[in-house]
């Protein structure tokens, strides 16, 4: 399942393939079959930017319960990074 946790309208894709497009707080279901490696996942907003990007394995996806949740750009401009908050991260 993709949720769009964003204000705008991103645009989805997979392998670089575009699959469909989530308006603001959307969600939706998507369809994986069965596949070596991985797959990338990513979104773009409105005007074309990259504001997720994440090559995931089969099992990685389902560890996140089947979820992919893209949120707004962090402040810089780049995509929030998993676990930057966490208390480990933050010592460094």
């Amino acid at each position: 399942m993709y949720e769009n946790h964003t204000h705008g309208t991103v645009t989805i894709l997979q392998n670089g393939v575009v699959d469909f497009t989530l308006g603001p707080f959307e969600t939706r279901t998507f369809e994986l079959f069965e596949f070596r490696d991985s797959i990338t996942f990513e979104a773009r907003d409105e005007s074309g930017r990259v504001i997720y990007s994440e090559a995931l394995t089969r099992e990685e996806i389902k560890r996140r319960g089947w979820k992919i949740v893209i949120t707004e750009p962090a402040p810089t401009g780049g995509s929030p990074t998993p676990g930057a908050n966490d208390p480990a991260s933050l010592l460094q």
